[in-house]
């Protein structure tokens, strides 16, 4: 990721997703249920609540006993 300003906010930028130790999903069915994406700038302050929404959009899927996601 990458830390950028627009006026006084400050946003990391998704740069790139990576889908590690999946081994049944295809990754565009885990990507799909994301509500981020590549090139998506989403603000310092809510880096947190962002991942752990979602860590519960992967979860509530059903295919995973566990997410992990790191930045």
């Amino acid at each position: 990721s990458c830390l950028s300003s627009f006026g006084q906010a400050q946003f990391i930028e998704v740069q790139s997703i990576n889908i590690e130790g999946n081994k049944r999903t295809r990754d565009y069915i885990v990507l799909r249920e994301l509500n981020l994406g590549i090139g998506d700038n989403i603000p310092l302050g809510k880096i947190q609540s962002t991942i752990e929404q979602n860590k519960n959009l992967l979860l509530n899927t059903g295919l995973f006993a566990d997410v992990a996601i790191d930045i």
